[in-house]
């Protein structure tokens, strides 16, 4: 199989999967349970180990375990937007013309938004796999444009949008920097949503790793959690380079951000973290 074929038949993998979820969920626990039939609960899904096993060998020829990673975030953040739906009307309210996706993964979140509200979307993804997953979840909008990008330092003029949408990005980021590029794109007026992993989000992935402790898990848990009181206490996060790009992983609590957002003329009009989320959610609003 030449390197073109190949290309072709992930693209057409990819988008038979995002248009058909039950498909999906079928590769994602077979690849979970490392290709192990006897392993699957559903007596159909061990009929189909032949077909899964074709699926995972294309997709792992095509990008390996990113490929994977982002098609489980797919159905994630499609399960996670109806949980959070009133942050979306509140941010969608409106007529907004110019809407930004600032990490926007394989496309999940933009495609949804396009469907249900009209606007002319700019999905901005720095990592090139999903990049490229994107542009084929979204192959059949109009009115959305896939592009490489980094949210520390947006390739946009001032006021170029009319609502931001940032899920899950501001904690691996220097997040300051990154608040103040979405806070310079958005026109004023323009609402801003953002999605962020707090300190419980971390305290629950070190208490599960504590248990069976393995250096490289117990540091991805416990280093957010110190970074992140080091930037309440400092107004930025520690970080230090690393094959791949910048390692500055941090939590973020709504105090400091309600910091940030006030020094940067943004007004804080919806916020969900009262019920202990791991990962709360905000809505702001920039002053005119």
């Amino acid at each position: 199989m030449n390197h073109r074929a190949t290309d072709a038949s992930i693209e057409s993998l990819v988008s038979s999967l995002i248009a058909h979820e039950q498909a999906l969920r079928q590769l994602l626990l077979f690849h979970r349970e490392r290709h192990t039939p006897d392993a699957l609960p559903d007596i159909l899904l061990q009929g189909q180990c032949d077909s899964l096993s074709e699926w995972a060998d294309v997709l792992c020829h095509g990008g390996g375990r990113d490929i994977f990673y982002y098609l489980h975030e797919f159905l994630i953040r499609r399960d996670q937007m109806q949980q959070h739906m009133p942050a979306y009307e509140l941010l969608m309210k409106g007529t907004p013309q110019r809407v930004l996706d600032a990490g926007c993964g394989i496309g999940q979140t933009v495609s949804m938004l396009a469907e249900r509200w009209p606007a002319v979307y700019t999905a901005m993804e720095p990592n090139l796999v999903a990049r490229r997953l994107a542009r084929i979840a979204t192959r059949s909008i109009d009115s959305v444009e896939v592009v490489a990008g980094n949210v520390e330092k947006l390739d946009f003029p001032d006021a170029s949008f009319d609502r931001i949408h940032c899920r899950n990005v501001l904690q691996y980021t220097n997040s300051p920097r990154a608040l103040a590029e979405m806070a310079r794109c958005l026109a004023p007026g323009g609402r801003l949503y953002l999605k962020v992993a707090g300190w419980r989000f971390y305290a629950a992935g070190l208490r599960r790793v504590v248990v069976r402790p393995k250096l490289p898990a117990v540091f991805l848990n416990a280093f957010p959690l110190l970074n992140g009181m080091l930037c309440l206490v400092t107004g930025r996060p520690l970080g230090f380079a690393r094959p791949g790009g910048r390692f500055q992983e941090h939590f973020i609590c709504h105090l400091f951000l309600r910091r940030l957002g006030h020094d940067m003329g943004l007004q804080l009009i919806y916020e969900d973290c009262t019920s202990g989320l791991p990962t709360p959610t905000s809505v702001w609003e920039k002053l005119g």
